[in-house]
């Protein structure tokens, strides 16, 4: 059916971003192939993003009303759509004209494959105009998942998807508020999904020039680990232990970073529990060497609540661009 009828659908998941979803919807009806649908889930919105969204053809909108956040709408989308492939983007981002068409020659080319990716650009736009970064090719990250475990530096919408990537996966996680996209990267390479990289094919992403809030770095450090650690027994004896390392190596970043930004000891002994729970040899951490002999000398839980009292002074002073 995919051969004979090659379309694709595009969700957007969007909150309060009036003055962003008419340029990405118009972006998306220029590209050289454009959606049959694009499924505009509006979480709650404040603004007019939705009635601005009903102002073009070939737009659905759906309203929720009230914010119940990425992941859930990001499912609404998938699920009402039927088309045999999904594009997924955020309301403010954008993509190169030719992506999607040979994302879709490449799928339909290589029928095993349930998902292809390329390439990243990042642009501000300022009061002298848009400026863009240079494109961030992921040529040389040999290892997808491997990456995934360490950090998700991959853009939602530098992904085309056949429908098969969800049958396989399933659908995002609705328990995690953000990092629910690496969260459920890992869960569909382990579950077997095939995902090609193809170079070229840019996403563009909107860098907003916006204060982080404290509260919110908080709850990334909680959701980044939870992404992770809740595959971790998994991860730890995928492929023969071959991601074994990484894992309890990122675990216990993890929990630093929970750490760092003041999460609660509860929280940071269950992540270092974990990466030790398959290994009881030191974990050797890229950073400050006299961390890692505190941590040899003294164990992880201990050293993460003498730490504890550098954090706190730390963001006192307002080293990471917060204060609490």
């Amino acid at each position: 059916m995919e051969e004979k009828e090659p379309y694709y659908d595009v969700v957007i998941c969007v909150k309060d971003m009036e003055q962003f979803i008419s340029e990405t919807i118009l972006n998306l009806q220029s590209s050289y192939l454009p959606p049959r649908t694009i499924w505009v889930i509006d979480d709650g919105s404040s603004d007019n993003t939705a009635q601005e969204a009903r102002k073009h053809n070939n737009v659905e909108v759906i309203e929720n009303f009230e914010n119940k956040g990425k992941s859930y709408s990001r499912n609404v989308g998938i699920t009402r759509s039927k088309a045999p492939f999904i594009q997924l983007i955020d309301a403010d981002d954008l993509i190169a004209a030719e992506k999607t068409v040979q994302q879709m020659d490449y799928l339909i080319q290589n029928a095993h494959v349930d998902a292809v990716y390329g390439d990243v650009q990042h642009f501000i736009d300022s009061e002298n105009g848009r400026v863009y970064r240079e494109p961030i090719t992921y040529s040389t990250i040999p290892d997808m998942l491997e990456q995934l475990i360490k950090k998700n530096i991959y853009a939602l919408h530098s992904f085309l998807f056949r429908r098969s990537y969800f049958d396989k996966a399933g659908l995002f996680d609705e328990r995690l508020v953000t990092s629910q996209d690496r969260e459920l990267w890992i869960r569909a390479l382990i579950s077997g999904c095939e995902v090609h990289y193809k170079s070229g094919n840019i996403a563009y992403y909107r860098r907003h020039e916006t204060s982080t809030i404290a509260s919110q770095q908080q709850t990334v450090a909680y959701f980044n680990a939870l992404a992770v650690e809740l595959h971790a027994n998994t991860l730890f004896y995928f492929k023969n232990n071959g991601y074994r390392e990484v894992t309890r190596q990122t675990l216990r970043m993890l929990a630093r970073n929970s750490n760092r930004y003041l999460r609660s000891f509860t929280e940071i002994d269950q992540l270092i529990q974990k990466a030790y729970s398959v290994d009881t040899r030191t974990i050797q951490l890229e950073q400050n060497a006299i961390y890692n002999t505190m941590e040899g000398v003294f164990g992880g839980k201990i050293t993460e609540r003498i730490l504890r009292f550098k954090f706190i002074l730390d963001h006192k002073m307002g080293r990471y661009g917060i204060k609490y």
